[in-house]
C-alpha cells in the first residue's frame, strides 16, 4: 500500500474508476529533474499512472487527467531514452 501523499500526487482526487493494465493515467509535472522526461507507476490494484514534463505532454498532445495507452505513449514519443 502506497501512503497517501504518493497517491495524492499520482491519482487526480476525482478519478473513480480504475484503469486496466494496458491504460494510464496522465499527470503532468514540471517538477521532474529535467534528464527524466517522464515516470511510471504501476499499481496493482489501481490504475497505472504516468508523470510527463509539460513539453513531454504538448508533444503527445496529452492533458492532465487524459487517460492513454502505453502502445500510444511510445507511437508519440519513440524509445522513453529519446532526448
Amino acid at each position: 500500500m502506497y501512503s497517501p501523499i504518493v497517491i495524492a500526487h499520482w491519482l487526480p482526487s476525482n478519478h473513480a474508476a480504475p484503469a486496466s493494465d494496458t491504460r494510464y493515467l496522465v499527470r503532468i509535472n514540471d517538477d521532474l529533474p529535467t534528464n527524466i522526461a517522464a515516470m511510471v507507476l504501476e499499481v496493482a490494484d489501481g490504475p497505472n499512472a504516468v508523470s510527463l514534463l509539460p513539453s513531454w505532454a504538448d508533444r503527445g498532445g496529452l492533458s492532465d487527467g487524459e487517460s492513454t495507452t502505453s502502445t500510444q505513449l511510445a507511437a508519440s514519443h519513440g524509445s522513453p531514452t529519446e532526448p
